[in-house]
């Protein structure tokens, strides 16, 4: 029997086992505690959530960047074709 063990089994066994008062109050913390991780996790969960739903705005956004990109090269395209082959 470790000595974890030992001390718990005879704290329980003894004459003042629930008549220290210490017990409720660490039960109330540690289900404060535990309450409190409950509500971190579920707000990391909804800022997970929130995070990988796309935003709209930066879709757009992003598509007009991708727009403005390819006319920008087709504008380097064309000035290449006009300036640069002796054919046209």
């Amino acid at each position: 029997m470790s000595c974890l063990c030992w001390l718990n089994f005879s704290y329980r066994k003894s004459s003042r086992y629930e008549k220290m008062g210490y017990e409720d109050e660490f039960s109330k913390f540690l289900l404060a505690l535990i309450s409190d991780v409950d509500k971190r996790i579920r707000r990391g969960e909804q800022r997970l959530v929130l995070n990988s739903q796309p935003n709209p705005v930066s879709a757009v956004q992003s598509m007009l960047f991708d727009t403005f990109r390819l006319c920008e090269l087709c504008l380097h395209v064309f000035v290449l074709v006009i300036f640069c082959c002796p054919c046209v």
